[in-house]
């Protein structure tokens, strides 16, 4: 007897993580660090006496079996650890996600980025090029450097007039992750005003 396969729904990949999510998990985490610094202080200097104690046993009893050296010489005198505070599953899992995004991001090369680019609306073109070329070529050696977004590059700043609202859309699009796409938004508007004040500045200047 022959059966049809039993259909079954595409998976729909889980939502990323908002701005606002991103935020609450990075204050928790340093939450977690600060309350975790001295514990960790307290471990290190406790490995460095337990790695003495293994030590000096090994030199005081070398012909002896490491199950009887380590039963009587070694565990009555290792420092107990304390454990450490974890960040909740949650806030793990924003994190890792974020971090997994920015990864496939490193990955791609300028050809795949500018075909993203090209689907974007023309006006936004050369500010999120811009950006992606800041975010992941601009540390690359001049001999590495690469040239295919060299076009959008020579756009001046200040003529620049794409809203942030939209400067995260197009970011999201071409892969970021929204709370990477929020923060680079925000840095570039704030760049924006600085163009901007650097124009005002230098055009006053010239009519004085």
């Amino acid at each position: 007897m022959i059966t049809e396969p039993l259909a079954t729904e595409p998976t729909v990949p889980a939502p990323l993580p908002t701005p606002e999510q991103v935020i609450a998990a990075i204050k928790e985490y340093s939450e977690v660090s600060l309350i975790n610094a001295p514990t960790q202080k307290y471990n290190a200097k406790a490995r460095e006496k337990n790695k003495k104690v293994l030590l000096d046993a090994l030199e005081k009893y070398p012909d002896m079996g490491p199950k009887m050296r380590n039963a009587r010489h070694v565990r009555p005198y290792l420092i107990k650890l304390k454990p450490l505070l974890c960040a909740s599953d949650e806030a793990r899992r924003i994190i890792n996600k974020e971090a997994e995004v920015r990864v496939e991001c490193t990955r791609l090369r300028p050809k795949q980025w500018l075909a993203k680019i090209a689907r974007l609306p023309e006006q936004e073109r050369a500010q999120i090029a811009c950006i992606i070329w800041w975010d992941f070529f601009a540390d690359e050696l001049s001999r590495d450097r690469v040239t295919d977004l060299d076009t959008y590059l020579r756009c001046n700043p200040a003529q620049f007039i794409v809203s942030r609202v939209r400067i995260e859309a197009a970011l999201i699009f071409c892969g970021y992750t929204p709370h990477q796409a929020y923060r680079r938004a925000a840095g570039s508007e704030n760049n924006r005003s600085d163009a901007k004040s650097d124009g005002q500045t230098q055009q006053q200047e010239t009519n004085e």
